[in-house]
């Protein structure tokens, strides 16, 4: 008898379990597909219950070749197959924005170590699965062609899944008379480093295969698309010290013959420029490096091939001593022939990574001279002219030395990196600070931004972006496939920012709407706490000063 008690009793609990947890999910997830319009600035993580809102209709305002984003949100209560989006053309007055232009992407959910499970991979296919009472984020990529007419544009997006009734919204577009200059153009100056040798790993082929080769292209003309700057281009083999999940390999080949002296060979070094050069990247050549780094640290160990032995080697030595100087003197040598040769010298830089003062030195009187050189780290004042691309931590160095240095021909970006804790573009970064690392250089009127890594991707960057002690996503923006991310996207929009406020600037450099721009979209960085109608509110000043302005 006693048993039956417990049985009841478990009975009638387990019903009033599974009735809260209905209504719950009655409340919270819709019995019927839903979609709704939501803010790009919205992350979601997996937990997250529907807060729909009424406002249907996609707006937003465009410079011509410029790309805008929306990002929808479906859910269901069940599971469900076959949710996809459909677009029309938009029309207008004087023409039309044809269908090709948009770009449809799903958006995958991937662990952090600070939040959970997030949503920030954009995966681009036909349709997917809706699993039930989880929301499936939408994000959708409208370019708007430099041949467009200006004027206001009209079309549909539709959401469907299964036999639902599909749900559409509209798309508004209004298309400024004012033409932003292609990312390969632009007056950005984008800094983010490459890692051929992530890439080789991640998809399992030969490092410098054909199959590799082919790979290396796809993601370096995805990284065109943002309008980067520099190659990143290795001198010697892991020049980082293995900060990250591979270290990067050296593009140059390091031999040591029978007679115990150096031969170069710089075949990948030469395919590696000139595929990077042809995707659309515009150079320097930024070459890693004459130290290992980042830091203080003085030994510099070079893996070199041995003829003698038929194996790799390392040759010790300390940056500044005799053995050091010796075998940079003799690549030098070969070196610069080499890169005049291939018309490539003045597009180059030797570049390191936070070398502090002493250290800086010891290099310099190293560097043949007629070298540019980069530097990301720390500001000393004694340096300062000697560095071609200054890239300071954020936020960077007063608007005065931005200025005198762009005067001299200089450089000058500030970067992100495991730190400061905002604004950055960590997977569980509130998206708007990626936008925000634009304005934030408008601020300081300095060139650019650097961030450190562009894809050196953990084990499985799909499912986890947790490396190491770093916070989760810092050692990458972009997923294997290659495959864009939220925050990628976003910082594409701040640059777009950057090039419409260049624009306006000089059309009309002394309207106070672009000073207050700056002042409104700079208010706050912490994206906790960041009011994102201030930066909306920021561009669409931007975008009256160009409406008024030929």
């Amino acid at each position: 008898m006693k048993s039956y008690k417990y049985l009841l009793l478990f009975i009638l609990l387990s019903l009033f379990t599974w009735g809260a947890v209905a209504e719950k999910m009655d409340v919270n997830f819709p019995d019927t597909f839903s979609v709704w319009k939501t803010s790009v600035y919205q992350r979601f993580q997996i937990n997250d219950v529907p807060s729909p809102t009424e406002e249907t209709c996609l707006r937003a305002q465009a410079c011509r070749n410029e790309s805008v984003a929306f990002q929808l949100a479906a859910a269901w209560n069940r599971d469900a197959d076959a949710l996809r989006m459909s677009v029309t053309p938009l029309k207008g007055e004087e023409g039309e924005i044809a269908q090709a232009q948009w770009s449809l992407h799903f958006v995958d959910y991937v662990i952090t170590r600070e939040q959970g499970k997030v949503a920030d991979k954009l995966t681009e296919a036909p349709e997917r699965a809706l699993k039930g009472g989880q929301i499936q984020p939408l994000w959708l990529t409208l370019h708007v062609p430099s041949s467009a007419a200006a004027g206001v544009y009209r079309g549909t997006v539709t959401v469907r899944c299964e036999k639902a009734s599909p749900i559409m919204f509209p798309v508004e577009v209004t298309v400024l008379d004012a033409l932003l200059p292609s990312p390969k153009d632009d007056t950005f100056y984008l800094d983010l480093w490459q890692h051929p040798g992530a890439i080789a790993r991640y998809h399992r082929v030969p490092l410098w295969s054909e199959v590799h080769w082919v790979l290396l292209r796809a993601y370096t003309e995805l990284l065109a698309t943002a309008g980067q700057n520099p190659i990143t281009a290795c001198l010697i083999h892991d020049p980082w010290a293995s900060q990250t999940r591979d270290p990067h390999p050296s593009m140059v080949r390091w031999v040591r013959d029978t007679a115990g002296q150096f031969h170069f060979d710089f075949s990948v070094f030469d395919r590696y420029v000139a595929l990077c050069l042809d995707a659309g990247l515009t150079g320097p050549i930024n070459c890693y490096s004459l130290v290992m780094g980042p830091g203080s640290r003085m030994d510099c160990p070079i893996r070199y091939w041995d003829e003698r032995e038929g194996c790799f080697k390392q040759l010790d030595s300390e940056v500044g001593d005799e053995v050091w100087q010796g075998v940079w003197r003799d690549f030098f040598a070969v070196f610069i022939p080499h890169l005049k040769e291939k018309g490539w010298f003045e597009n180059t830089c030797i570049a390191l990574d936070e070398a502090p003062e002493k250290k800086m030195q010891a290099v310099l009187q190293a560097i043949p001279e007629g070298f540019k050189i980069a530097l990301a780290g720390n500001y000393h004042a004694d340096l300062d002219e000697k560095l071609y691309d200054y890239c300071l931590i954020y936020p960077g160095v007063v608007p005065e030395i931005s200025a005198a240095r762009r005067q001299r021909g200089q450089i000058t970006t500030f970067y992100t990196c495991c730190g400061p804790d905002f604004p950055n573009t960590f997977t569980f970064s509130p998206p708007v600070e990626s936008r925000l690392l634009a304005w934030n250089a408008l601020k300081t009127q300095c060139d650019g931004y650097l961030r450190w890594a562009f894809a050196s991707w953990p084990d499985s960057p799909n499912r986890s972006s947790a490396w190491g002690n770093w916070p989760s996503g810092d050692t990458f923006l972009v997923y294997p496939g290659p495959c864009s991310s939220i925050r990628f996207e976003l910082l594409k929009q701040g640059i777009q920012d950057f090039d419409a406020y260049t624009l306006a600037q000089k059309k009309a450099p002394d309207d106070a709407r672009l000073k207050e721009a700056v002042r409104r979209a700079n208010l706050e960085h912490d994206g906790r706490k960041v009011s994102v109608e201030e930066v909306d509110a920021a561009r669409r000043l931007v975008n009256a000063v160009l409406a008024e302005t030929r």
